[in-house]
Formats: C-alpha cells, sequence, structure tokens
C-alpha cells in the first residue's frame, strides 16, 4: 500500500512540474526535473523495500573502506 501511494504521489509531483515548465521554453530545466524526480522515486522504492541502492557516496565507500581497514589493521584498533 505504501508503495502505491508513493507512486502515485511521485506521479502528481511528475504532473505538476511536465505542466508548469513545459510550455515555457525551459527544456533544461524540463530535463533536470524529470531526472531528479525519477532519481528520488529510485531512491524512495528501493529505500522503503530495503533494498541496495547507488548513490554518489557508493563509489568512494567502494574506494576508501578497504584503506579503513587496512589502516585498523596496521594501527592495532581492529583485531
Amino acid at each position: 500500500m505504501k508503495y502505491i501511494i508513493f507512486i502515485l504521489f511521485i506521479i502528481l509531483l511528475g504532473y505538476l512540474g511536465w505542466r508548469n515548465l513545459y510550455g515555457k521554453e525551459r527544456k533544461r530545466e524540463l530535463v533536470v526535473f524529470v531526472s531528479l524526480l525519477l532519481y528520488g522515486a529510485y531512491v524512495g522504492v528501493a529505500g522503503m523495500g530495503g533494498f541496495p541502492y547507488l548513490n554518489m557516496i557508493t563509489p568512494f565507500e567502494m574506494m576508501l573502506q578497504p584503506i579503513g581497514e587496512g589502516l585498523e589493521l596496521i594501527l592495532g584498533v581492529k583485531k
């Protein structure tokens, strides 16, 4: 039920934003709006379902996590 309400809310936001931006020669803003709306819907549905999702922090976590764990082992903080 919460998925249906969330998706209906996203559709409503998309409709209102599209109607506001489409006819006013604001194509670049429309592309940004739709991109952010779709990414927000993706993150929202993944978060509600407990699924892993990609965000801007994921590459840094993948790169820095092993380095941090190695430093912890070297410094003797983690055994």
